[in-house]
């Protein structure tokens, strides 16, 4: 258990800037004292600057579901209720779905609808990814009755990193 709870607490760091840095910015809202000069959000229509922007959580997902093990097959459907964004072009949380197959051997595929992304994944992380951005995640099952029992209860999240924004020149 205390395995979860470290794997939750490391994606909750990450669910802010990836490269934040302190800085006051000018009023053209850039980092006069940075090297190199660098915008983030230009005010009065200013591009001056070298350009550069940091990678911020773009997408997300949460969500819950079941693994069903079929009995003489090595392939374990799930299905789960997704709660996330796609990414900035979106203004609002969506509700989706989260359908995959594990393998007895630990690799899983699925699709989530709401962070419209692909997961590849082996045992409990994952790489996610959709048009525009990549990410990982994590997959934990809550329930089982013994180690070998295969149907259960899951929960799981990714999170997908991408630029903040354009370059400025």
């Amino acid at each position: 258990m205390n395995f979860y709870i470290k794997t939750i607490l490391l994606a909750a760091a990450f669910s802010s800037n990836v490269f934040a840095h302190s800085g006051g910015t000018d009023e053209n809202g850039c980092h006069a004292g940075s090297k190199p000069y660098h915008c983030h959000n230009p005010k009065n229509g200013s591009t001056s600057g070298s350009g550069s922007s940091s990678a911020q959580m773009q997408a997300w997902d949460l969500n819950i579901g079941y693994q069903h093990d079929l009995k003489d097959s090595v392939y374990i459907p799930y299905v789960g209720l997704s709660v996330g964004e796609a990414g900035s072009h979106h203004d609002s949380v969506n509700l989706g779905l989260d359908l995959g197959v594990s393998t007895d051997a630990g690799w899983r595929v699925a699709v989530v609808t709401t962070s419209e992304s692909l997961q590849l994944g082996y045992k409990y992380f994952h790489i996610s990814a959709n048009r525009d951005y990549l990410g990982f995640g994590f997959r934990l099952p809550l329930v089982k009755k013994s180690s070998e029992e295969k149907s259960s209860a899951y929960v799981s999240a990714s999170f997908l990193f991408g630029s903040e924004g354009v370059h400025y020149h």
